[in-house]
């Protein structure tokens, strides 16, 4: 089951939506030496006044830092309803 990661690197700070077992297997990868791509999921973006969706994926050197893993379960927030008036 595809769970919800923040990534914090020294090339910035992501989101992935991946299978905790292939994410371990990657940065394992990456430690060994390798260049690794994690997906990090689909999601829409804009570019002026256009919308694009897309499948993003961060390309990982062996000069890259992987300093935190954080796993968030989005299941256990709160829902909120929004109204206006």
């Amino acid at each position: 089951m595809k769970q919800s990661f923040i990534l914090k690197t020294s090339v910035g700070e992501y989101s992935a939506n991946i299978e905790k077992t292939e994410l371990f297997s990657l940065l394992e990868a990456k430690a060994e030496g390798k260049i690794v791509n994690i997906p990090l999921g689909s999601g829409t973006s804009y570019l002026e006044g256009e919308e694009y969706n897309d499948n993003a994926i961060l390309t990982l050197f062996p000069s890259s830092e992987v300093f935190a893993v954080v796993e968030h379960n989005l299941s256990e927030k709160e829902k909120v309803n929004l109204t206006t008036k």
